[in-house]
Order: structure tokens, then sequence, then C-alpha cells
């Protein structure tokens, strides 16, 4: 009985230090990650997530074994869900060495994630150049040249009856994209149709 009970405090023990060796290593992830984070937003207020996400793989590039084997994390592929949990795993870490960081980060902004506008006008003509251009007259008089280059989210059959919606009054939401125009060999911005609705 006592050999079993000396066998159980074995085991206790060494598990207690793995799990204080695996506390270790993520709260070392995340201290390095607070002082990479704070270099980063002393040289720009302005962070964006791809900041941050770089700061918590620099991180943590040196413990891959360690987060692979006790948080399933695989560094070499972070798309979508993986990417999260690693920010989970190691931001809950941060918000308790780097509190004040951690809560002043709460306007990080995402790069890739493109400002939209909205004009609500009347389509005035519908051309075909390199790419369809509608020219929308909006509700203060002025003429918006809107291209559409790609996808556009419409209830409309905008693929097949585009021509119907002269003189229709419509709402549309659009991004600038800065583009190279060849005629004039220089880069300008140009508003791109994301989204169209009949009014």
């Amino acid at each position: 009985m006592k050999k079993h009970f000396t066998l159980l405090i074995l085991f206790i023990s060494a598990s207690l230090a793995q799990a204080q060796d695996n506390y270790d290593y993520v709260d070392k992830i995340a201290q390095d990650a607070c002082e990479c984070v704070q270099k980063a937003k002393d040289s720009n207020p302005k962070l964006t997530t791809e900041d941050l996400g770089g700061c918590l793989l620099l991180s943590a590039k040196d413990y891959k074994a360690q987060l692979s084997k006790d948080y399933d994390l695989d560094l070499d592929s972070l798309d979508g869900e993986s990417g999260e949990k690693l920010g989970q795993t190691i931001g809950s870490r941060m918000a308790f060495i780097c509190p004040t960081l951690v809560a002043s980060l709460g306007n990080v902004s995402d790069k890739n994630k493109t400002e939209e506008f909205r004009i609500l006008g009347t389509i005035k003509s519908i051309k075909i150049e390199t790419f369809m251009v509608f020219e929308i007259k909006s509700e203060d008089g002025k003429l918006e040249k809107l291209y559409w280059l790609d996808f556009v989210n419409s209830e409309f059959d905008l693929q097949n009856n585009y021509e119907e919606l002269k003189e229709k009054v419509v709402e549309a939401i659009y991004v600038n994209k800065e583009v190279y125009d060849a005629r004039i060999k220089e880069y300008r911005v140009i508003k791109v149709l994301k989204k169209i609705a009949v009014q």
C-alpha cells in the first residue's frame, strides 16, 4: 500500500512539473510577445492585426514542437482556426503579463480590411471601356464613376440585365483601389463597385 502511495505521489509530482514547464514556456512566449508588441507600438501607434500576428509568431517560433504537442498548434499553417487558437493561447497569458498594453490594443485595425463607401443616386450612363463603368448622379448632383472589375453582390441579375439599370435609383457600395493607368503612365485611384441594390 505504501509503495502504491509513493508511486502516486511521484506521478502527481511529475504531472505538476510537466504542467509547470508548459506554464513557463507559454509565459515566456507571452512575455516576448508583450515586448515585441510594445516596440512595434512605440514605432507605429497604428498597429494592425498583421503586426500582432507577426509578434506572436516570432515569439512562438522556438517552441513549435511543444506547441504542436501540448496545444495541437501548427505554426507552419496559421490560417483560420489555428491562427485564432495561437492568439487565444498566448493572448490570454499576455493579458496577465502586460495588461495595460493589451487593454490599449482594442482599436487595432485589420490591414486587409478595405474601407467601403456608399452612394445613393441615379444611374445616368453605362459605358463599356476596358471595364464596365456605371456613372451615378448622387443626391447632391455629383457624377461618380464606379468600375465593375470583379464580382458585384446584387439581387438584381446584373450580368444579363445591367442595361435595365439606366435611369434607375440605386444604392451602391464601392471601395477605392489604386490601379496603374497605362494611358497616363501612372497610378490613380478608382471607385470599384462591390454591391448594388435597386431602390
